[in-house]
């Protein structure tokens, strides 16, 4: 198949997909490519499939102007986007709803808001802010959370995975004790990863994101896969059957369904006991044995990565908000987040802001999939002296490193995605002391990550969200919406059409767009 474009902006993920290719399995490029020219409609909100008289959809340029049951272009592109952000919403709910340790999370808001999209009788207008209601009722759940653990050192990117040890990597969301019972349960020459939100609970090493967890299992440095709950990729399980990698499920915290395992059935899916996590321990040594090893295979030394840095950013930035730090010359904190898309190259939206950015003398704060994009990049080690960061910044980590006690990176590491609840609480807080806040999710696919950047546009951030802004079918919608947000004082959710090159991220904060 004809590459379209460079698939991956990072070189280790580059080299175990040549690795992958080698055999029949077509990775989530090759799918994509096959896909391609994907469907207009669908991307600018404009094919709704909301009740069996469709599906309908309005040309953009044509003479229809409405779907079968009367819906207008604008109050179409609204309930499309409404829906996205509300299933967002209820995947956040989903997970805050067992975790929460101080309060029962408001569905309402997220109920409300699937209503009004399905029904599609209110105006643009109402349906749009019923999107942002459902937003911030999902950014409220997930502060509810306890945020991920204490500080530690790890290594990042595919170095995460041990070539001398068999190597389990956990994907997707998983609680605290599932987590735990793997970090404390696995075994001597079994090594544990993470990615896609299992980095963040147990502080496992972050192995990966959504755009190269299937190219992990497929490249054969993985011998067991223990799949969680959301941000799993549909494509893994086939990935791992393809290199004949152990694959095991875990359920929705009910005990009588069954973990999978290579087509049989295999213990309890909540994984909670020893037996569990032996279980699995075995079958990835067993799986390292038959692969002989991975000795012959040339293995990258990888970054250093300081992870879980939430106390510590909350301590030094409120310094910052209190005008001490100011004068060492910060210029701004910005957030990367979200997911991985392949219709951007894989990490190079996100290295590239995070690149300006620090350049331009602007703190950087990562969570979820960029948080370890960043990572792999080495932007998270603290030993290294080659940072691209303008001078103001490095005076600013300088003062940084003599308050905490310790050396920082210029990219602040928070947690998984599922802590972004406290992130965005953090950077509320500085908006509102006047600091220069932005947040940005410039390969957000999953409609979580819509959520998140909703809700962050409307607590006063301005937010960039790319590489498809779900609002596109109509100039009308894009209106409405900003005029929607700045009732409830937030700031303007920008897409590619408004920013359209990494250096104009910076200008944003430099400038105070976005009011």
């Amino acid at each position: 198949m004809r590459t379209l474009r460079k698939r991956t902006a990072d070189a280790l993920t580059e080299r175990l997909m040549a690795e992958a290719r080698g055999g029949s399995w077509p990775s989530v490029w090759d799918r994509f490519e096959g896909q391609v020219p994907n469907c207009a409609f669908g991307t600018m909100g404009l094919c709704c499939r909301a009740c069996s008289q469709g599906p309908c959809r309005i040309d953009p340029f044509g003479q229809v102007e409405t779907t079968t049951c009367g819906r207008t272009r604008t109050a179409l592109v609204a309930a499309e986007f409404c829906r996205q952000v509300a299933e967002g919403a209820a995947s956040q709910l989903a997970h805050a709803w067992p975790a929460a340790g101080g309060g029962t999370p408001d569905a309402g808001p997220v109920l409300q808001a699937m209503e009004v999209a399905r029904e599609g009788d209110r105006s643009a207008e109402d349906t749009l802010m019923a999107a942002v209601r459902a937003a911030l009722a999902g950014a409220s759940a997930l502060a509810l959370v306890p945020a991920d653990g204490a500080t530690v050192r790890t290594k990042a990117g595919p170095a995460a995975l041990g070539r001398d040890e068999a190597n389990v990597l956990l994907v997707g969301r998983f609680s605290a004790a599932a987590a735990g019972a793997f970090a404390g349960g696995r075994g001597a020459g079994v090594n544990v990863a993470g990615a896609c939100g299992a980095e963040g609970e147990g502080r496992f090493p972050v192995a990966g994101d959504y755009g190269s967890q299937e190219v992990l299992v497929a490249s054969g440095v993985v011998d067991a896969v223990v799949a969680g709950e959301a941000c799993v990729a549909p494509g893994l399980e086939k990935a791992a059957q393809a290199a004949g990698v152990p694959f095991f499920r875990l359920g929705a915290g009910n005990p009588s369904e069954s973990a999978v395992f290579g087509g049989a059935t295999f213990g309890s899916a909540r994984f909670g006991s020893p037996g569990d996590v032996e279980q699995v321990a075995r079958a990835a040594e067993g799986h390292f044995r038959r692969a002989a090893g991975r000795s012959t295979r040339p293995w990258p030394d990888g970054p250093e990565a300081m992870v879980g840095l939430g106390g510590v950013a909350r301590d030094l930035l409120t310094a910052v908000a209190g005008g001490a730090a100011t004068a060492s010359g910060l210029r701004g904190v910005a957030w990367l987040g979200g997911c991985n898309n392949t219709r951007a190259t894989h990490r190079g939206p996100i290295l590239d802001q995070a690149r300006a950015l620090l350049a331009a003398d602007v703190l950087v704060l990562a969570s979820g999939c960029a948080g370890a994009a960043l990572a792999s990049a080495g932007l998270l080690d603290p030993d290294r002296r080659d940072h691209p960061v303008g001078r103001g910044l490095a005076e600013f980590l300088g003062r940084a490193k003599e308050t905490a006690g310790l050396a920082l990176p210029p990219v602040w590491h928070l947690g998984s995605c599922w802590s972004d609840g406290h992130t965005l609480a953090l950077l509320a807080d500085l908006a509102r002391a006047g600091v220069p806040v932005l947040a940005s999710f410039p390969e957000a696919s999953r409609p979580a990550a819509w959520a998140t950047a909703v809700a962050s546009a409307a607590r006063g951030i301005p937010t960039y969200l790319g590489p498809v802004l779900p609002l596109d079918g109509t100039r009308e919608a894009r209106d409405l919406f900003g005029r929607v947000l700045r009732e409830t004082g937030g700031k303007a959710l920008m897409g590619p059409g408004q920013v359209r090159r990494p250096e104009q991220v910076a200008a944003v904060l430099r400038d105070g767009e976005g009011a």
